[in-house]
């Protein structure tokens, strides 16, 4: 016998084999609900947890929810965890299934009216969501979309290319759809073998999202080396670095895109209030993660900086902002950190259901927060990548 997970005009119905006259137990109870699946695997990890679940419930809103699940040893009763938010819209259908090389749970989805299948993974920064591309031969079109480009060319101690079929292992932190080479994978905290092009290159590309995170690499060389001999890639260390050189409202006025273009309106009374806010994004970048601050902002030297600060904005009725820290931020919940990753999709994603939203600086610790529905959350950022989504 087996546990029952029901989509139902009620929530995820939860019916437990060993008590099948027992009432259901309702999680995400209120939303209506027309489709769930889940993948249940062993736990490798937890000593006193036999399985753990990834559960996701597609509304009738087509909003997509994530629900962690596990079950204990000691009852053999799954327990559930969930953000109660949504972490993608206009979903139309929903599958998952466990991915054993990486350890890790994929999902795949199609979007509501359109021809567009995403690829999911949870990373320890938030959801990476990946459009999958299918070639067709009749009608076709381009589509830019927005990606990290990392081309990586390895020579020998005399600068002389390694050239083709070199062998490398290129693993990441999270899981991640790239493509290397010209071939698609997903790659993830267990190395996979590649070999270099004729110019003796590795280049890869991952798709990025509206923010702009990018997927850390590590490439290990074994060949010709003595030993494994093993490097870190950031793929968004050029972001970093322009980020981290901002030193006042004229680093922002003066932008330039790649092709000459001015990036900022000069005249936009926020541009003080950005600017302020990233004189303070070297620092911030050095506290939440001093490994990455090393490795990548090495040779830039800190701006001088505003010191501690807050910085906070209200949407009127007309949709129009206003400035605005008040003592709402003093009302915020803590969000656990399982929830974190749901906050962040959804804010992104449905933008506009946010009332209010501020950014404190004390020292070292960046403390975000938002308020959604009448409900304040707030959350500390302790890593690099969730500065650049913030």
């Amino acid at each position: 016998m087996t546990d029952l997970l029901a989509a139902t005009e009620h929530g995820v119905a939860f019916c437990n084999f060993a008590a099948p006259d027992m009432p259901p137990q309702f999680v995400l109870a209120g939303i209506g609900i027309k489709q769930v699946v889940s993948y249940e695997a062993l736990d490798k990890d937890g000593p006193d947890i036999q399985t753990k679940l990834a559960i996701f419930a597609l509304s009738d809103n087509n909003e997509l929810y994530y629900v962690e699940a596990w079950r204990p040893y000691a009852t053999n009763v799954l327990r559930f965890r969930t953000s109660g938010l949504p972490m993608a819209s206009n979903v139309a259908r929903v599958s998952t299934q466990y991915n054993a090389t990486q350890d890790a749970t994929e999902v795949i989805y199609l979007g509501d009216g359109t021809d567009e299948i995403y690829h999911v993974a949870r990373t320890a920064t938030g959801w990476a969501q990946n459009r999958i591309m299918v070639k067709h031969t009749e009608n076709v079109k381009i589509v830019r979309i927005p990606s990290y480009v990392t081309s990586l060319t390895l020579v020998s101690d005399l600068g002389i290319s390694v050239g083709g079929d070199y062998p490398v292992l290129l693993s990441s932190k999270d899981l991640v759809r790239v493509t290397v080479n010209g071939r698609s994978r997903t790659i993830g905290p267990t190395a996979a073998p590649f070999l270099t092009d004729g110019d003796g290159r590795i280049r890869i590309v991952a798709v990025t999202d509206s923010s702009l995170v990018g997927p850390e690499y590590n490439l290990t060389l074994t060949k010709f080396t003595g030993q494994p001999r093993s490097f870190p890639v950031h793929s968004a260390q050029r972001v970093l670095r322009i980020m981290a050189k901002v030193d006042g409202t004229g680093s922002l006025a003066n932008a330039k895109s790649t092709d000459g273009r001015t990036v900022f309106n000069a005249s936009d009374p926020k541009l003080g209030d950005s600017a302020a806010l990233l004189t303070n994004f070297h620092s911030m970048v050095s506290s939440v993660d001093p490994a990455m601050a090393t490795q990548v902002l090495a040779g830039i030297g800190k701006p001088n900086k505003s010191g501690d600060m807050s910085i906070g904005y209200a949407r009127q009725s007309d949709g129009s902002t206003l400035t605005d820290v008040g003592s709402w931020i003093d009302e915020a919940v803590e969000a656990l950190d399982h929830a974190i990753a749901d906050v962040m999709a959804f804010v992104r994603k449905a933008v506009k259901v946010v009332a209010k939203f501020a950014i404190k600086v004390v020292g070292p610790v960046v403390t975000f927060f938002f308020k959604i529905a009448g409900k304040a959350i707030k959350f500390v950022a302790k890593h690099a990548w969730t500065l650049l989504q913030g």
